[in-house]
């Protein structure tokens, strides 16, 4: 590793995710423009796509460029990174993150308030809501996966349920109300947010011990993004969780609940005749 701020970037690379932490010093990390994208991803476990959305939103970073328009990171850079990551995983939203960096840096927090501002504004939860349906209502598959990418690098992934799916969910279900074409939508846009969070339960780590939670949709239930939701939220929380998925089989659940003796089972349920 390059520089003599190598020890302290290490030390960074290796906290417990969520653990606060002090301000970067960032006088102390050399800011010369030495790793590519894939090498700050690997050191860093944020994705190039989330890291573009900071650079591109916040402008919190400035890679440089080089010929051949690859982004070149500096230990500086990572540093910021890193605790960013940290911030963010431990339950703020990267926008408090950023805010709260630049309350608090001390002589290094002069940089970055100096630098441009953003390219653009930081799009609203109900902007990106209306951008969602609206694409939705297009069969605009590319967009509606770019606008919940960018909605995932900016916010938590609670927020994003809380404040841009549910709401998007309640839009396109008023609207089958009066017309029952739209479910072609629903269906449409489930698919595509069932694909996101699936990966983001895959992604999230799950307790190896604790109090054991079983989540599922009871027999006959088919509709379970809710329930995967709910899994997640709780796995995120730091919980052991097993999910089932739809259309659990009673008496197998009942089974095997005689042997498991879950903490707690969360059963799905949406549909009348199913209660």
């Amino acid at each position: 590793m390059v520089g003599h701020a190598a020890q302290h970037l290490t030390a960074l690379v290796l906290p417990h995710r969520g653990s606060i932490m002090h301000i970067p010093r960032l006088q102390e990390y050399d800011d010369t423009p030495v790793y590519n994208t894939r090498a700050a991803v690997k050191m860093t476990q944020v994705k190039a796509p989330r890291l573009r959305a900071w650079e591109r939103r916040y402008a919190i970073l400035s890679p440089f460029r080089s010929t051949n328009a690859y982004r070149l990171y500096s230990e500086r850079d990572i540093a910021i990174i890193i605790w960013l990551r940290d911030k963010v995983e431990g339950g703020m939203s990267i926008s408090q993150a950023i805010a709260f960096f630049r309350n608090h840096a001390e002589t290094e927090t002069a940089a970055i308030e100096s630098a441009p501002p953003p390219v653009a504004a930081q799009v609203t939860m109900a902007e990106l809501t209306q951008r969602i349906v609206a694409a939705t209502w297009q069969l605009r598959e590319d967009e509606v996966r770019r606008l919940l990418g960018e909605a995932f690098a900016l916010h938590s992934v609670e927020e994003v349920c809380q404040q841009v799916l549910i709401p998007a969910f309640t839009i396109i279900g008023d609207a089958w109300a009066s017309n029952h074409d739209v479910i072609l939508q629903e269906h449409f846009l489930s698919g595509i947010v069932h694909a996101q969070i699936n990966a983001l339960w895959q992604a999230t780590a799950n307790p190896p011990d604790g109090p054991l939670i079983l989540v599922g949709c009871v027999a006959g239930e088919i509709h379970d993004l809710g329930s995967l939701i709910l899994a997640l939220y709780l796995r995120r929380a730091g919980l052991r969780v097993t999910y089932f998925g739809a259309n659990i089989d009673t008496a197998a659940l009942v089974r095997l609940l005689k042997t498991l003796r879950p903490a707690a089972i969360c059963l799905s349920v949406t549909l009348p005749h199913n209660v």
